[in-house]
């Protein structure tokens, strides 16, 4: 095996071991901020829907606002859910 060959990362099998690591710090870096990423969308889909809401009430009081943006992403979801199952399922 010539030197360029193995900088380019070839290797031989038989003689040669590739070992992963199980908690790569890469790796945990990479679900950590995948988790983030995840959890700050989350949030943003939870104050736009809420910005929402308080618009359309134009200086209303809102009751429970909180209550009100949880039980509309929830609708929401399920209406997602459903599309996607729709489009994914195939006629029988």
């Amino acid at each position: 095996m010539t030197l360029l060959a193995v900088c380019q990362g070839d290797y031989d099998p038989k003689s040669t071991k590739v070992l992963q690591f199980r908690m790569n710090p890469f790796s945990v870096s990479q679900r950590k901020l995948t988790a983030d990423l995840e959890q700050l969308r989350e949030e943003n889909r939870k104050l736009t829907k809420r910005l929402q809401i308080m618009e359309e009430s134009r200086g209303a009081a809102v009751n429970d606002l909180t209550a009100r943006v949880d039980s509309e992403l929830h609708a929401s979801a399920g209406k997602e859910v459903e599309g996607m199952v729709r489009r994914y399922t195939c006629d029988l």
